[in-house]
């Protein structure tokens, strides 16, 4: 958890749930809040603020529509998945009318306890937080130069935003953990996978949840070269 930013668990947090979205510790999200009821979140959010001070707005937890959801408001309030993201305002930047740009900044994992539906002039769900403890285990070190060697190889160099983490990755300054956080939030497009290096609490395995992700993408990309026109057989594909 940041020390510039504790979060009050004592008190119930505003839940900002959307579609195929996931905020990790140490990730960052840029947003367009334009829903009538989360401008009104983040009204509340920032009201205890004080000369831009945002280190004291209060906290928003990202959460997780549960699967088969179509949209947060295909169902008026949606079921939400057990564990979300408490994070804290970076930026705020209202428009005239009313919308926001945010970048919100993952705190810690949480766990949903007891949710509060809108009532009275209250539009948005909040809820009881839970802060999710982890084992107190390390990643292995050699889980850094296998990340670099599989972002390096001749395949996911390839992918657009390989570059971005790389550049993590050879940061000796920045902890496996948080390169393991940033590797998930950037190249992990899977949204039950996403989910799953969410909900898990222990640094080792989500490690191997990414690690089991990047090889198989690794593997489709593999396949994809064989099959390139140029190597068909005369008037045929491999299809």
């Amino acid at each position: 958890m940041s020390s510039s930013f504790l979060v009050d668990f004592g008190n119930p947090i505003a839940l900002f749930p959307l579609v195929g979205v996931v905020l990790y510790p140490h990730t960052v999200r840029d947003l367009h809040i334009f829903e009538p009821r989360y401008r009104q979140m983040i009204e509340h959010a920032v009201a205890p603020v004080t000369q831009g001070d945002l280190t004291r707005s209060l906290p928003i937890a990202m959460a997780v529509l549960e699967k088969g959801v179509v949209s947060s408001d295909s169902l008026g309030m949606p079921p939400l998945r057990r564990v979300s993201c408490v994070g804290r305002l970076l930026k705020d930047h209202k428009l005239p009318d009313g919308r926001h740009f945010i970048r919100l900044h993952g705190v810690c994992r949480a766990e949903i306890r007891h949710v509060e539906e809108p009532e009275g002039d209250r539009l948005f769900r909040r809820a009881y937080l839970k802060p999710v403890s982890q084992p107190v285990t390390c990643i292995p070190k050699s889980c850094r130069s296998r990340l670099h060697d599989l972002l390096t190889g001749e395949r996911l160099a390839r992918m657009r935003l390989a570059d971005e983490v790389r550049g993590y990755v050879e940061k000796d300054d920045i902890s496996l953990e948080t390169v393991v956080e940033i590797a998930s939030f950037v190249l992990v497009q899977d949204e039950s996978i996403r989910y799953r290096l969410l909900a898990e609490r222990d640094p080792s395995r989500r490690a191997l949840i990414l690690f089991e992700e990047l090889e198989r993408l690794d593997q489709l990309v593999e396949l994809c070269d064989l099959q390139q026109w140029k190597d068909w057989p005369k008037g045929l594909s491999w299809n």
